[in-house]
């Protein structure tokens, strides 16, 4: 588990600089800066599994800053899904 304030890592190891926070398992390394954090990966990794998770992270970051209310998601979904299920099924025709 992290530990925002403390910086602390369940499992990890850490250095510290002045705005750095290292945690280094195996071919992963996670570096926290001033401004952003920095995630280092083997470039053996599936680029498509890693944009997937990244897309995933981008939707938590905007869905924390978001006052939609969760039946106005709810609607916008129904309205999304209906339309690709049209688009699928006009491009099997």
């Amino acid at each position: 588990m992290h530990d925002r304030n403390n910086q602390n890592f369940k499992g990890g190891h850490q250095l510290t600089g002045k705005f750095c926070k290292f945690v280094k398992k195996k071919d992963m390394i996670l570096e926290r800066t001033k401004n952003e954090i920095l995630v280092r990966l083997s470039a053996d990794v599936d680029l498509t599994e890693l944009q997937n998770m990244l897309d995933f992270l981008r939707y938590k970051e905007l869905a924390a800053k978001s006052a939609a209310k969760q039946s106005d998601v709810d609607e916008l979904s129904k309205v999304v899904n209906k339309a690709i299920w049209t688009k699928v099924k006009a491009h099997r025709d």
